[in-house]
């Protein structure tokens, strides 16, 4: 059974298997959900102060056959940029990952906010306005100056990417899995991360509980949907 993401790309769902999870280790929590290095890093990318914890969950995907070639069926197999300011997503390689199983893929230096970039922005929002196509090809990155390079490393390889900048997921050319840990600091910019103080006056405090009383249904519906996955 698909989950609501899923279905709107049933053909590549019916060939890719994907399974969410979410960690609840000591270990994870200590060693990468709250990794100074990696907080520190991101705060001085994104200039919020980090007053949540990132969103996280291990990511397993993995071709279900080789009968059909899925790379265009998912949005996420062309060039994006998730938001046009700077944001950060960290991934930790938990199997050896190259071109063969979908590596990840980055346009280096397309995270800077150039002129040319910001006219690419302007035509490709005109574009999408007017034709509801907002794909972005290689070619018209390699326009911009930029040049793909796929992110290929052995299980325990960690990287920080700025998703400011231009990223794609590689193809599937095998059958080995794709199994990843990773955090996504999107919810900096939230409301959640302005209101937790996370101090012990009474201010820090009440906006802690009024934090959590308005995210805890919100949290249950989310993992209810992850955890509906179709890897069965």
């Amino acid at each position: 059974k698909m989950n609501k993401r899923q279905k709107d790309f049933p053909e590549y769902f019916e060939t890719i298997a994907e399974k969410f999870v979410t960690p609840n280790t000591p270990a994870f929590t200590k060693y990468f959900l709250k990794n100074k290095l990696i907080n520190e890093l991101t705060h001085a990318v994104v200039h919020r102060k980090i007053r949540t914890i990132p969103y996280s969950h291990f990511w397993h995907l993995q071709r279900r056959n080789l009968d059909k070639n899925v790379s265009t069926l998912h949005t996420a197999a062309f060039p994006h940029a998730d938001v046009p300011y700077p944001t950060v997503k960290v991934f930790l390689y938990l199997t050896d990952v190259d071109e063969s199983n979908a590596a990840y893929i980055f346009a280096k230096g397309s995270h800077k906010l150039t002129w040319k970039r910001l006219m690419f922005e302007y035509k490709l929002s005109v574009r999408y306005a007017k034709t509801k196509n907002d794909i972005v090809t290689e070619e018209e990155l390699n326009k911009l100056g930029y040049k793909s390079e796929s992110i290929s490393g052995k299980a325990n390889t960690l990287f920080i990417s700025n998703n400011m900048g231009y990223h794609n997921r590689g193809n599937f050319s095998n059958m080995n899995p794709r199994i990843t840990a990773q955090l996504d600091y999107r919810n900096l910019e939230s409301w959640r991360n302005t209101l937790n103080r996370g101090g012990s006056n009474i201010i820090s405090r009440l906006s802690k509980k009024i934090v959590k009383s308005l995210d805890k249904s919100k949290k249950e519906k989310y993992r209810a949907s992850i955890s509906n996955n179709n890897m069965s």
